[in-house]
C-alpha cells in the first residue's frame, strides 16, 4: 500500500496486532487479552449467538482491559481472583472512556465500563440494556477464568479442570448470569477448550476466523485517531510519561514542515511518534519509575522496548515505514545506537528526526530521577550528543534554529479527548 493521506486501513487487523501491546503488561507472557476473547467467543457459540454478536466479543475481549497501563494495576487484577471486584472499577471507567471517543470501538465501550460488574448488581439496578449486561458479564467471566486458569501449570491443565469448574459455578447468579455459567460448563468439558489457550498460532487462527469478512477500514484521520488512542494508553502508564508520545509526535510532526517534507510523509512522521513507544508497555512500572541509577538488567529491560515497538507494527502491512521510523528511534548516526546498532545511511531521515524529537521531550519532562531540563540546557546535551555522531547535526541545528516553538510543542498538554 502506498503512503498517501487517501489510504484506508483494516481496523480489524490493526486491532488484533496492536493489542499485543496491551498483552505485555503479563510479566508471564499470558496473552489475557487474546485469551479472554478466545474464552469468551467459545462461551458465546455455546450460547447459540449470532456470528455479529460473536465478532463484537472477540474485539471486546480483546480490547476489554484498555483502561489498563500500569503492570502493577494489571498484577493486582490477577491476583484478586474471584473476590469481589468494587476496586477494579477505574480501570473500567477509563476503558469506557478511551473506547468512547473513538467512532469505531463506541459499542465495545460499555463492554468494557462493565467487565467486572457481578450480575446480581446489575439485576439489581434494573440494568436498562439486558442484551449489553450479558455481554459485559459474559466478558467478565471469561476474563475470571483466565486468571484462575494462571494458578494451576500449564502442562497439566486438563488435571485441573474440575477445581476451575467449581470455583465459578458457585457464583451462578451472583457474579455472573446462570445462563453463561452453564454454558461454560458445557463448553468447558472438551479438552480443546482448554488446550487451545497456550497455543498461539491457533488462539490466533480461532479468533480470526470469527470475524466476519466484510472490513471496517479507517479513514486516514480516523488512523491517526487510532494511533492517538494507543498512544495515551502508553502514555498513562507513567505519570512521568503522560503526554510523552504525544509531544514527540507534534515536535517530530513540526520539525518535518520545517524541513520542507510533503504533507503525507510529515502526517506518517507524526504517526510513527505517537506509536514509537507501544514497546514500553513490558517495562513493570517499578523500572520505569525508579528514582536512582538503573541496574544492567533493568537497563536491558528498557532497551528493549524499541524492539518490540519494531516488532508490532511490522506486522502491519501498511505500516513497513513507520515501524521502521518508530522501532528506530533509539538508533545512532554512529552505529552505537540499539537494538539493531544501524549507521550512516541505513538510518532513514524519519527515524533520525524521531530520535531528536524523542530526547528532546523527555529532557524537557519531568522524570523520576531529575526535574525538568530548560529548552536551552535539552539543547546543550542534543549538540553534544550530534557531535559524537550520537544524533544528526542538521536536524538538531534545526530544533535549535526553532527553540522555542519546539519547546512548546513538546511541553503544551494534548487535549485528548478532541
Amino acid at each position: 500500500m502506498s503512503y498517501t493521506s487517501s489510504a484506508t486501513f483494516d481496523l480489524e487487523e490493526l486491532t488484533f496486532v496492536l493489542t499485543d501491546m496491551l498483552d505485555m503488561l503479563d510479566a508471564d507472557n499470558h496473552q489475557h487479552g487474546k485469551r479472554v476473547a478466545y474464552l469468551v467467543s467459545e462461551i458465546a457459540v455455546e450460547m447459540g449467538w449470532s456470528p455479529k454478536t460473536i465478532q463484537e466479543l472477540v474485539f471486546g475481549g480483546l480490547l476489554h482491559d484498555f483502561g489498563i497501563s500500569s503492570s502493577r494495576e494489571f498484577q493486582q487484577v490477577v491476583d484478586a481472583g474471584l473476590k469481589r471486584p468494587e476496586g477494579f472499577l477505574p480501570h473500567c471507567k477509563a476503558g469506557w472512556m478511551a473506547l468512547a471517543s473513538f467512532d469505531p470501538y463506541c459499542s465495545l465501550a460499555t463492554l468494557a465500563l462493565y467487565h467486572h460488574s457481578p450480575w446480581s448488581r446489575m439485576m439489581a439496578d434494573r440494568f436498562p440494556d439486558k442484551e449489553r449486561a450479558i455481554l459485559s458479564n459474559a466478558i467478565f467471566l471469561a476474563d475470571r477464568i483466565d486468571v484462575l486458569t494462571a494458578y494451576y501449570p500449564k502442562a497439566s491443565i486438563l488435571a485441573h479442570v474440575e477445581k476451575i469448574q467449581g470455583e465459578i459455578r458457585p457464583h451462578a447468579g451472583g457474579l455472573f448470569a446462570p445462563e453463561l455459567v452453564e454454558a461454560f460448563m458445557r463448553a468447558s468439558r472438551k479438552g480443546s477448550f482448554w488446550l487451545c489457550l497456550d497455543v498461539p498460532s491457533e488462539l490466533e487462527r480461532i479468533l480470526r476466523s470469527r470475524v466476519l469478512e466484510k472490513e471496517s477500514p479507517l479513514t486516514f484521520k480516523q488512523m491517526r485517531q487510532f494511533a492517538s488512542l494507543f498512544a495515551q494508553v502508553v502514555d498513562a502508564k507513567s505519570p512521568f510519561t503522560a503526554d510523552h508520545s504525544h509531544g514527540v509526535a507534534r515536535l517530530a510532526r513540526g520539525m518535518g514542515g520545517w524541513l520542507g517534507l510533503d504533507k503525507t510523509t510529515i502526517q506518517w512522521i507524526e504517526i510513527a511518534g505517537l506509536l514509537h513507544d507501544i514497546g514500553k508497555m513490558r517495562v513493570p512500572d517499578e523500572v520505569l519509575e525508579k528514582k536512582g541509577a538503573l541496574t544492567a538488567d533493568e537497563r536491558a529491560i528498557i532497551q528493549r522496548h524499541s524492539f518490540d515497538s519494531y516488532q508490532i507494527l511490522s506486522r502491519i502491512e501498511p505500516f513497513e515505514k513507520v515501524a521502521r521510523w518508530a522501532g528506530f528511534h533509539h538508533e545512532k548516526p554512529s552505529g552505537d545506537g540499539y537494538p539493531y546498532r544501524l549507521e550512516g545511511e541505513k538510518l532513514e531521515l524519519e527515524a533520525r528526526l524521531i530520535a531528536v524529537a524523542d530526547i528532546f521531550q523527555a529532557l524537557v519532562q519531568n522524570r523520576p530521577y531529575r526535574r525538568p531540563l530548560s529548552k536551552e540546557k535539552a539543547l546543550d546535551i542534543l549538540q553534544n550528543m550530534a557531535t559524537v555522531g550520537h544524533q544528526d547535526t542538521e536536524l538538531v541545528n534545526l530544533l535549535g534554529r526553532n527553540l522555542q516553538e519546539s519547546w512548546e510543542l513538546a511541553t503544551t498538554p494534548t487535549e485528548l479527548a478532541a
